[in-house]
């Protein structure tokens, strides 16, 4: 629900009606109602694996030589983005940790070696969220403008069943599409229209109920670029 507001209420945030209220906030500079949700266990198993995935990273940017240290500025410089009209540049150890926290749920090594380039593709649809026969996989469809596809991934996460369409997912919403944080939810890119069977699912969602699903491109680095996601019906394979 958009919410309109009139001077002087310029913003409104918080919850209202208990645990099966409203909460209200800003999103995208947008005044936005959602129905309350539950936050889901922050000491599960996986997050609590993505979690030790951060701490090794950060442990090991400590031992990153110095010369290694300003290669990885650099790529934060590479990588910055703009937040209300101003430029923004991530701490290098930000950089480090994100990376190498996407290469250990990879089921690769923790690396020093700053990366240097970003994707060289985005996706541009994700066309269907499908519930297999036996409701026991996930599959999840989609399109993308790589060039190539090798050395490139993509990672996948999903929402809950959601109340409606219209409901906006939280980032904190979303887990990787695999249990445990497994190396599952990271898929070598394939051709466009691409489809992705999950079997070890962290979550089956019913069809017919609505989704938030998102995809990230990776390079071969697993450094990643702009993700996309989406609201989608979940349709019956």
């Amino acid at each position: 629900m958009k919410i309109k507001l009139a001077y002087p209420v310029s913003e409104m945030s918080g919850k209202v009606g208990g645990d099966f209220g409203i909460v209200m906030f800003q999103h995208r500079g947008l005044q936005v109602a959602r129905t309350h949700v539950t936050p889901s266990n922050p000491s599960s198993t996986p997050q609590d694996t993505i979690r030790g995935y951060l701490a090794s990273a950060a442990v090991a940017f400590q031992s990153v030589s110095a010369n290694e240290k300003i290669a990885w500025e650099a790529f934060a410089e590479l990588t910055k983005s703009k937040i209300m009209g101003q430029e923004v540049v991530r701490p290098a150890i930000s950089v480090y940790c994100q990376i190498n926290s996407i290469r250990q749920i990879a089921g690769e090594a923790i690396t020093d070696t700053a990366p240097t380039t970003k994707p060289d593709f985005a996706i541009t649809a994700i066309t269907a969220f499908e519930i297999d026969a036996g409701n026991s996989e996930m599959n999840v469809i989609f399109t993308h403008n790589a060039p190539a596809t090798a050395n490139r991934f993509v990672m996948v996460r999903w929402t809950a069943a959601l109340p409606s369409a219209v409901v906006v997912p939280k980032k904190s919403d979303y887990r990787l599409a695999e249990t445990v944080a497994g190396s599952g939810s990271i898929v070598a890119l394939g051709a466009s229209p691409q489809t992705i069977s999950f079997t070890a699912p962290w979550t089956l969602v019913t069809a017919a109920s609505f989704a938030g699903v998102s995809i990230t491109p990776l390079n071969v680095d697993y450094v990643p670029g702009v993700e996309y996601s989406d609201v989608v019906e979940v349709t019956a394979e």
